[in-house]
Formats: structure tokens, sequence, C-alpha cells
């Protein structure tokens, strides 16, 4: 047969002609066999619809681009798809690096990471500031007033922010829990029962505690695991002699002399329950401190023991009189079904005297 380029003659099973190199009809040209006038009728190759006459130099077809082949469009697509919806994940997560402190002007809600900032600073004293994200407060002196103690706080807005004055909770050296004083915002530089703040605003002002013998104050921030607490106990002596002052105030008006009232204090040492609301005791039944009498106190308990195990803050304290001397104590409102027993007695003249002894710190008891 013969090309329909150039017109030479080709072997049949040739692809390309050896003179001008276009393919032939095996490979998309049109080529006569060896008995067509390649000059008899005009014929041609078509190129995108270009006509070609016989002897022209006709290129190959151009090479389609790769941006536009069906292999790359599906990869792209593909690749675009899962760029886009790993981006929306991050942009759902939350960041911690994007801290509110670094967005002054937001006026939202402070985040955990910075309520929690400052956790090493759970032991202060007196002069030492206890440090928030939206706050500080510096505890400058304890000083005696009518009724009890008082602090005297500075306080230091960071941004717009209110505390209250009851998150202060003060704890006496007997271990009593003081309240503060209702009356405490008629007198002299109180701070108010709500402390609103405004950055760089500041306030200044006292905490009234009734009952003497202030040796901690505790704040609780309003946000769970936020407590500071200041410590400024007083030395051994001192406390141990309001202890006996105020178990004597509590006990006498029941008949107990000052020695009494102290025995009934050193027993209560040794059984760990010193620390009760000795004040509150009341007498619940019986004749007489001269003949059989029974009281009652409460101690309060440990409040993340408290919280966390048993669901309850305060125990019951029951101790008996006979003869003007303890025979009888027991400590109660433990709850059923929980590691601990409803009740204890820790204290029994007539089965050997000292039985048990309560541990605040745990809120448990412990065989003697």
């Amino acid at each position: 047969m013969f090309c329909r380029q150039c017109g030479a003659e080709i072997e049949k099973e040739a692809h390309l002609c050896p003179r001008c190199g276009a393919p032939t009809s095996s490979t998309g040209n049109f080529a006569t066999n060896e008995n067509s006038d390649p000059n008899s009728q005009q014929q041609f190759y078509e190129y995108g619809g270009e006509y070609n006459p016989p002897g022209a130099h006709v290129s190959p077809p151009p090479r389609q681009p790769f941006y536009k082949k069906r292999w790359f469009i599906i990869t792209a697509f593909l690749s675009l798809t899962l760029v886009s919806v790993i981006v929306m994940m991050i942009g759902k997560s939350p960041s911690k690096s994007k801290a509110l402190d670094q967005q002054p002007d937001h006026p939202g809600a402070v985040s955990e990471q910075q309520r929690t900032y400052g956790s090493d600073e759970d032991n202060l004293a007196i002069g030492e500031t206890a440090r928030y994200s939206d706050y500080e407060i510096t505890l400058v002196s304890v000083e005696p007033y009518e009724r009890g103690d008082r602090a005297y706080f500075e306080i230091e807005g960071k941004r717009k922010t209110t505390i209250k004055r009851y998150w202060f909770e003060g704890t006496a050296a007997t271990r009593k829990t003081l309240s503060i004083d209702e009356a405490s915002e008629t007198l002299d530089q109180s701070l108010p029962e709500k402390i609103p703040l405004a950055d760089g605003q500041s306030f200044n002002g006292y905490v009234y505690f009734e009952g003497g013998g202030l040796s901690s104050i505790r704040f609780s921030g309003g946000v769970l695991s936020s407590d500071r607490t200041w410590n400024f106990d007083q030395d051994a002596s001192t406390a141990e002699q309001q202890e006996a002052d105020e178990y004597f105030a509590a006990l006498e008006k029941f008949g107990l002399t000052p020695d009494e009232s102290e025995n009934v204090r050193a027993l209560f040492n040794e059984l760990g329950i010193a620390g009760c609301q000795i004040d509150q005791t009341e007498a619940m039944f019986g004749s007489g401190i001269d003949e059989l009498q029974s009281f009652r106190t409460w101690i309060g308990i440990n409040p993340e023991k408290g919280k966390l195990n048993h669901g309850v803050f305060e125990h019951q304290i029951n101790f008996t009189f006979e003869e003007r001397r303890i025979f009888y104590v027991e400590i109660t409102g433990f709850i059923v079904g929980t590691d601990q027993n409803k009740s204890y007695t820790l204290f029994n003249s007539d089965e050997g005297g000292y039985l048990a002894r309560y541990i605040p710190e745990s809120d448990s008891v412990e065989p003697w």
C-alpha cells in the first residue's frame, strides 16, 4: 500500500511511513492499498477538523494537558475534600492556646485553665496575695473587734467581675468555723455583700468574723478547686488558753467548774473532737450534772471529705455525765451504706475507757 501523505510505498504491516513518518491506517491515518491511486480522489486525514492535502506534513495531535485528565481531576477533588474536613474539625475543637487573657475585650466566662491559675498559693500568710484571672486579693492585717476578729483586705480587679463576701470563711485556733458577722455591713469599713469590680478598680475593707481566736481564712473564689487559704496560727499556749476559755464559757451554764470543763476539753482532745462546736452544746435528758445528764454538740467535717465521701457536713457528738464525770462519748452522723458505720463509741468507762479516736483530716474513726 501507499502513504496518503507522501505517496511512498510502505509495507502492509507498517505503522509509520518510512519516508515522512506519517501514521498508517492502523494508527489512525488513511493509506491506500497498492491498487489505489493516491491522486485519484481527494482524501484527507483529519486532526481537529483540519483538512490535510496529500503530500502535506501533518503534526501529531496535541497531547491533552495533565490537569484536564480524568485521573487528575478526581485526585484533586478528593484531596480538596479531605483538606476541607480537616480544617472544619480543627476549627470546631477547643484550643487552649487562645486563652481569654489574650482577648482583653472578651466579655465571656473565664476558662478553667485560668481559674486554677495560682494553685501553688494554697497556703498564704498575712501580707500575701491570692491571684485570680479577674482579681487579686491581699490580706493586709487581722485584729480583734468587740465580737471577734476582723481581717482587712485589699482587692484589685483585673477585668469586670463580682465577688461576694460570703466566699470568705474563718477558722479559729480551736479548729472551729467562725461565721461572718451578719451585722458587719453597719461596722466600720466593712466590705459589702457583693463587691463589683472593673479592670483596675480597687476595694479595701474588713471582713468581720464572730468569735475570737481567728487563725486562718479560706477564700473559695466562687469556683470549684479555686480555694486560697491564709494561715496565721497563733502560738500554742495562746491557742490552748482560748480553747480552755471557750469550753468553760459553754459548760459553765450546766454547772461545771473550770477544772471540770478542762477535764472535758482534755478528754475531747485525746478523742480527736476538741474542735467541736462546744459553744452550741445542748442538754438532752437527765436529772442534772450531779446525777445523770446527757449532752450533745457537733463537729464540722473536712469539706473535701464531707462532700466527696459521705454527703454530710457535720457529725453529732453525744456525751453523758454521771456524778460530774464523763463516762460515755459517741460520735454519730455517718451515712449508712458507705465505708463507715452510722455511729461509733469513742469512750465508755464501763468498757475500759478509751475505745476509738476520730481523725478529722480523713473523716474516719480508728480503734484505740
